[in-house]
């Protein structure tokens, strides 16, 4: 029975292969982890660099402001020490060069408040001293009790933004000579603290307590982005605290958002079908391999059957061949003794193996070579041949018999190389050999027996 081709006998040969959707759900699985991973990493990274910032820009601001008190206390302490003179003309030049030498004051004035001066340089600058009201004698009161000055309130200004002050008591020994105020516009002392690329990233926000002090950009209130992408610092100035806020804008909330990594699930579910789809052909593959193989086993039992039964037909062969009475010799188409069954071998007078190389012409009787070539010449047209032999053995004797399967004669067969199964049959069912001829001859490669060839009548 011959073996089937492998074929696709399983419907997921033409779809997916198990294995090949499992691959897909770990790999998608993998995917979707390195996706949220590399948000999460994202969103980690943006928090941390917002607290740096924030915790920054809270010491960069009270340094500035600081630094700034201490300018100013200096100021007072040389104004009122050095020198006896305490006009108006005097305290408008060490104000000019305090102005001009930190920009950050935005005016400077001198209040006695015994005497109510109010002596401010520059003198026509649009400061918020007033809207203060009765927060001043507040202020003045709190700095003639500190030694490092004081800060006052914020102060909404009516152009929007807002403004501070510093108050410094001025003394000479026990003598009380007023109070050095220096104004502070936070817009423009808060954004020195901000370079602009922090500014172009977050929302920036400072509180003195409930009070806005500055928002960048102006009204806005951070931390209305989610918690934990918001850092607050808080630091304390002279008798103020303040609470600096600072929160990432849109656009960088955005840049660490799932939509902004949509390319990692786009990577992975891009790899994630080719490597499905390299699992499915590798596993369709293997299957293919797996039915060629089997088939290539029912082959070669196949084949060792057939050796097997061809190895039996031989042994038998053999044994007809050698045990036959029959004169029996195999020649191929060249005339040539292929083999010779030991009955011939003994008919004409030869030891075992002699014949086997010999031409079947030396086997004619002198003078019939015509004759035996005109017999191959009917026997191939005609299949059947009637005759008499005529036998040369060792030594040139004749044997010389008529007729065809004669018991009391010598007979013997012989066939053409490629007709050697037809001698088997007639051998195994008890044919005689001049019978199995005529029955097997059929062509150039029929049999043919030595002698006088005749035609049928």
């Amino acid at each position: 029975m011959k073996p089937k081709a492998p074929t696709n006998s399983r419907p997921w040969h033409g779809l997916l292969h198990p294995s090949s959707v499992i691959v897909f759900i770990i790999f998608a699985a993998l995917t979707l982890l390195v996706w949220w991973k590399q948000v999460e990493h994202q969103r980690t990274l943006l928090s941390r660099h917002t607290h740096d910032v924030c915790a920054q820009a809270a010491q960069r601001l009270q340094a500035r402001v600081e630094s700034r008190m201490r300018a100013a206390n200096v100021f007072a302490r040389r104004w009122s020490t050095h020198g006896s003179d305490f006009s108006e003309q005097r305290f408008t030049a060490f104000a000019t060069v305090l102005h001009s030498e930190l920009p950050s004051f935005h005016s400077v004035r001198l209040v006695q408040p015994p005497q109510e001066r109010d002596w401010l340089v520059p003198a026509k600058v649009d400061s918020d001293w007033a809207l203060l009201g009765d927060q001043r004698q507040r202020l003045l009161l709190e700095a003639r009790a500190s030694a490092r000055g004081v800060l006052s309130a914020p102060v909404v200004r009516r152009q929007g933004g807002a403004s501070f002050f510093g108050a410094l008591r001025l003394n000479r020994g026990d003598r009380q000579l007023g109070f050095l105020v220096v104004e502070f516009r936070a817009e423009h002392n808060i954004r020195a603290v901000f370079p602009r690329p922090i500014r172009r990233e977050f929302l920036i926000s400072v509180r003195d307590g409930a009070a806005p002090l500055f928002g960048l950009p102006r009204g806005t209130v951070a931390g209305s982005a989610e918690a934990e992408l918001t850092a607050t610092q808080r630091l304390t100035l002279s008798n103020r605290a303040w609470t600096v806020t600072i929160s990432p804008r849109q656009e960088q909330v955005a840049f660490s958002s799932w939509s902004a990594s949509r390319w990692v699930p786009l990577l992975g579910l891009f790899l994630t079908l080719g490597v499905s789809l390299l699992v499915h052909l590798l596993t369709r593959r293997i299957a293919l391999y797996r039915a060629a193989h089997r088939l290539a086993l029912a082959e070669v039992a196949e084949r060792e059957q057939a050796q097997a039964a061809l190895k039996c037909s031989e042994t038998r062969y053999r044994s007809i061949f050698n045990s036959t009475t029959d004169g029996l010799l195999i020649i191929d188409h060249d005339d040539r003794i292929i083999e010779a069954n030991p009955a011939a071998e003994s008919m004409h007078g030869y030891a075992p193996g002699e014949l086997q190389g010999r031409s079947y012409n030396d086997l004619i009787v002198p003078g019939n070579t015509r004759l035996y070539d005109e017999f191959k010449r009917q026997l191939e047209q005609y299949g059947t041949v009637t005759l008499d032999s005529a036998h040369l053995g060792r030594g040139g004797r004749d044997h010389r018999r008529r007729g065809a399967g004669d018991a009391a004669g010598l007979r013997q067969q012989t066939l053409r190389a490629g007709d050697r199964h037809r001698c088997q049959r007639s051998a195994a069912g008890r044919l005689a050999p001049q019978d199995a001829l005529a029955q097997g001859a059929g062509g150039p490669g029929g049999g043919a027996s030595q002698g006088l060839a005749r035609p049928p009548r």
